[in-house]
C-alpha cells in the first residue's frame, strides 16, 4: 500500500457514498444518471488504487480489467447527466442512449479480454523507472477510439454546462458552474495524461475525478444541487401560461417568463434591474398591488387593442432561510371567464327573444330606482303595455310571425324612450316601461306616441304586412313616498285593464 492506493481508496468510497445520497433524491433522469457516473468513478479509483498498489504484472492487469468495469460507463453517464441537467432534447434520445451504453458495454468486454486479441492494450509490462511500479502498454486500435469518445464525450458537457451558464437566471448558475468545473477538471487531467507530460506517469485523472466528487457533494448538499435542476425550473418557468413576475425586496424587476412579455406591454428583457414603477406605471392598480408585502389577490382590468382583458393576480413572498428576498406576482388570464360570467349574467336577466330585461330584472332595476326617488323625492312612472288580440297574429300568420311581430314592436318603443328608461317583458305579449324622473302627464304622452306609431307600422313578413295595435294602462306619482314596485305594476295593470275595457288601442292612468 502507499498513499497514491490509500486516497484513491478513500475516493472510491466517497464516490459510493455521494451516490447514494444523491439516490435519495431520484425526482428525476439527471439524479440516476449521476449516481450511474458516481458508481463507475468510484469502480475506477478503487481499480486503479489496487492498480498502484501491485508489484507485478498479472496484478496490475487484473487491476486495469477491474477499472473497466467503470472506466467505458463514465462518458456515458456524463454526456446523460449534461443532457438531462441542461435541458437538452433532440429526437431519438432514448435510441442515442442505447447506443452509448451499447459502446460502453463492447469497451468494457474489448478490456477484459485484451491479452487474447491485444486490440486495447498491446505489449504491456511493469515501468519499474517510477516513483512506485506502473503498467505500461502500448495503445492499441480500440484503445484509440475510446480517447476520442471520451474527448467528446468531455468536451460536448463542457459546452452544454458552459452554453447553460448564460441563459440561465442568477440563483441557478451556482448549480451549473459546479457542473462545468466538475467536467473541465478531468478533462484537463485525461488531456495530460495522453500528452505524457506528467513527471510521476500517473494517471492523474482518476485523482481528478475525486477533486469533482469534491466539488459535488458541496453542490450536493450545500445548494441543493438536484433538488431544483436549472432546466426544471426554466421549462416550468418559461412554459407556464400564466404571466409571472419576480421581484426583490426593493420592488426591482429580476425575472419574468414570456407570457409576462405578452401581457404587460412596456416589459421587456431591459426591464431587467429596472424599478417596477418605471415599468409598471401604465398599470397603476398593479403597481399599487405589487408594493404591498404580504400575500394578497386581486383582480386587474387591461384594455389591449380596444378589447378588455382581465386578470387574477396573487402576490407571494419568495422567502429564503426565513428570510424575504423577494416576491413573484403571477397573472392570471381570466378574460374568457368573465366572458363567459357576463353571458349567463346576461342570459339569466334578458328575454332571449327580444334582448330587453326579463321581469326578474326588470323588478330588480326598478326597485333600485324606486330607492333613488323616494331617497330625492323624485317622480316615477309606469307603463304597461299589451299587443291587442296578439293571439290571432299567431294562429293565422304563425308563431314565427308573431315572434317578429314582438321584436318590431319593441325595437319601436326602444327607438324612442330614454338610456334611463327601464324597458321589460313581463310575460307573452305584455311589456313594461319604468321611466324615472318621469310624472305621470309626461308619462301619457310617451304612451300616446308608442301607441300611434304601433298602429302606423305595419311588420313585413314572408307576404304578409300585419297591422297591431297596443293598450296602455299608466300610473304616475310625483312622490314615490312608501310605493314599492309591485303597487306600481298593481296600479299600471289595473289602468290596462280599463284600456281593454274600452276599446283597446288607448292609454288609460
Amino acid at each position: 500500500m502507499n498513499i497514491f492506493s490509500v486516497v484513491l481508496a478513500a475516493a472510491g468510497v466517497v464516490d459510493i457514498l455521494l451516490a447514494l445520497a444523491a439516490f435519495k433524491k431520484k425526482n428525476s433522469p439527471a439524479v440516476l444518471a449521476f449516481t450511474g457516473l458516481m458508481l463507475s468513478c468510484a469502480v475506477y479509483s478503487i481499480g486503479y488504487g489496487i492498480e498502484l498498489s501491485s508489484q507485478n504484472l498479472s496484478g496490475m492487469l487484473i487491476a486495469a480489467k477491474i477499472q473497466y468495469l467503470g472506466i467505458p460507463f463514465i462518458p456515458t453517464f456524463w454526456i446523460l447527466l449534461s443532457f438531462e441537467f441542461t435541458g437538452f432534447n433532440f429526437r431519438n434520445k432514448k435510441i442515442f442512449y442505447g447506443f452509448l451504453f451499447a459502446y460502453s458495454v463492447v469497451l468494457s468486454a474489448s478490456a477484459l479480454t485484451t491479452e487474447y486479441h491485444h486490440l486495447f492494450y498491446k505489449d504491456f509490462s511493469v515501468d519499474y523507472s517510477r516513483i512506485i511500479p506502473l503498467f505500461s502498454f502500448h495503445r492499441g486500435p480500440i484503445y484509440n477510439v475510446d480517447m476520442i469518445y471520451k474527448n467528446l464525450a468531455l468536451f460536448t458537457c463542457t459546452v452544454l454546462f458552459a452554453r447553460s451558464l448564460f441563459k440561465i437566471q442568477p440563483y441557478y448558475r451556482k448549480q451549473t458552474f459546479l457542473m462545468l468545473l466538475g467536467s473541465i477538471i478531468p478533462w484537463i487531467t485525461y488531456i495530460i495524461y495522453l500528452l505524457e507530460i506528467n513527471p510521476w506517469g500517473l494517471d492523474l485523472t482518476s485523482f481528478a475525478l475525486t477533486v469533482s466528487a469534491l466539488v459535488f457533494i458541496y453542490g450536493l448538499f450545500n445548494l441543493q444541487l438536484f433538488k431544483i435542476i436549472p432546466v426544471a425550473r426554466s421549462s416550468v418557468f418559461d412554459g407556464m401560461k400564466d404571466a409571472v413576475i419576480v421581484f426583490d425586496t426593493e420592488n426591482q424587476i429580476i425575472d419574468f417568463n414570456p407570457a409576462a412579455l405578452e401581457t404587460i406591454e412596456k416589459l421587456s428583457r431591459e426591464s431587467i434591474g429596472r424599478p417596477a414603477c418605471a415599468v409598471l406605471d401604465d398599470y397603476p392598480d398593479l403597481l399599487k398591488f405589487v408594493s404591498a408585502s404580504r400575500k394578497e389577490e386581486f383582480e386587474l382590468s387591461i384594455v389591449k387593442n380596444g378589447k378588455s382583458m382581465y386578470f387574477s393576480c396573487r402576490l407571494s413572498p419568495v422567502i429564503r432561510k426565513k428570510t424575504t428576498i423577494g416576491k413573484t406576482v403571477v397573472i392570471n388570464n381570466i378574460t374568457k371567464h368573465i366572458e363567459l360570467l357576463n353571458q349567463l349574467e346576461k342570459l339569466a336577466s334578458t328575454d332571449s327573444l327580444t334582448g330587453i330585461n326579463n321581469r326578474r330584472n326588470f323588478i330588480e332595476l326598478c326597485k333600485r330606482e324606486l330607492s333613488k326617488a323616494k331617497r330625492y323625492s323624485r317622480p316615477s312612472s309606469l307603463i304597461f303595455m299589451d299587443i291587442d288580440h296578439f293571439k290571432n297574429v299567431n294562429d293565422r300568420f304563425g308563431h314565427d310571425a308573431g315572434d317578429a311581430a314582438l321584436k318590431n314592436i319593441v325595437n319601436l318603443c326602444l327607438g324612442s324612450i330614454r338610456g334611463s328608461d327601464i324597458m321589460g317583458r313581463l310575460g307573452g305579449e305584455e311589456f313594461a316601461l319604468f321611466l324615472p324622473d318621469t310624472d305621470i302627464k309626461e308619462a301619457i304622452i310617451l304612451a300616446e306616441k308608442l301607441r300611434c306609431k304601433i298602429e302606423a307600422n305595419q311588420i313585413e313578413y314572408s307576404s304578409y304586412n300585419i297591422a297591431m295595435t297596443s293598450s296602455f294602462g299608466v300610473f304616475g306619482t310625483r312622490h314615490v313616498n312608501q310605493f314599492d314596485i309591485d303597487l306600481f305594476l298593481k296600479k299600471a295593470d289595473l289602468a290596462l285593464y280599463i284600456a281593454k275595457e274600452n276599446g283597446r288601442n288607448r292609454v288609460e292612468t
